[in-house]
């Protein structure tokens, strides 16, 4: 989510640019589900981001939980 907002990305216009569905993106977000390594590089990309970043801020997020 940070990254996203940090991107000044709405849940809708994310899902529109990485094909996602905007509930995926919901639940992603929420920790309710896992995206597959596809769907996060389609985030990634739509992000202009690269995927090992969005990898080291998930991992950084589990070891703190």
């Amino acid at each position: 989510m940070a990254q996203r907002e940090k991107k000044k990305l709405s849940k809708t216009k994310l899902s529109e640019a990485a094909n996602v569905a905007r509930a995926g993106i919901i639940m992603f977000e929420r920790g309710d589900r896992m995206p597959s390594i596809h769907i996060c590089k389609a985030l990634a990309d739509a992000m202009e981001t690269p995927l090992s970043r969005l990898v080291k801020k998930a991992e950084d997020i589990l070891k703190s939980s």
